[in-house]
């Protein structure tokens, strides 16, 4: 199949593949690397791409709105409200990174671990089926909303003391 041909849409039940077409940057938004320094130092051979998230800066409201605990986007520079995009990513050749000039970490060094964090519980994080979502992650966060417009000291004192919620599922839908 054809790179072309891999960009249509495929037909329902078809076992065609679609590929996404790429990401135009624009000169307002940033990117953030997201590869592994081995990946990056390694050859081109070996890792031929460097994997970068997009960035934009965002207003007030949405900032405000962002979870600790967002999956998709991160507040990588609270106070210029720059945030990046888990499902907005680049692949960069190698050749192509090197005629870009990096910055250094637009953030703190304690947002850079935060960040680097956040990227790996991505990849570790198992996806919530639409019916825990709706009784559980919604309630928790419609509640933590309420509690931040109320009670904004407590609502910190309480996102410094527990880092994460994990909920485990029954084995089955069964009752015991």
């Amino acid at each position: 199949m054809s790179a072309e041909d891999a960009n249509e849409p495929s037909e329902p039940g078809s076992t065609e593949v679609t590929v996404p077409r790429p990401h135009k940057v624009k000169a307002k938004e940033t990117l953030v690397v997201a590869s592994q320094t081995c990946d990056i130092v390694a050859g081109q051979n070996t890792e031929p791409y460097v994997e970068a998230l997009i960035c934009s800066v965002q207003n007030e409201r949405f900032v405000a709105r962002l979870g600790p605990n967002s999956a998709r986007w991160f507040l990588v520079d609270p106070q210029l409200r720059l945030v990046a995009a888990a499902q907005r990513r680049v692949y960069l050749t190698k050749p192509a990174l090197l005629r870009l000039t990096p910055e250094p970490w637009p953030g703190t060094a304690e947002r850079l671990q935060h960040f680097v964090r956040w990227l790996a519980r991505r990849y570790d994080r198992p996806a919530l089926p639409d019916d825990i979502v709706a009784a559980f992650q919604n309630p928790l966060q419609a509640a933590l909303l309420q509690l931040d417009e109320g009670h904004p000291a407590v609502r910190a004192a309480f996102s410094r003391a527990v880092h994460e919620a994990r909920v485990k599922l029954p084995p089955s839908d069964i009752p015991p």
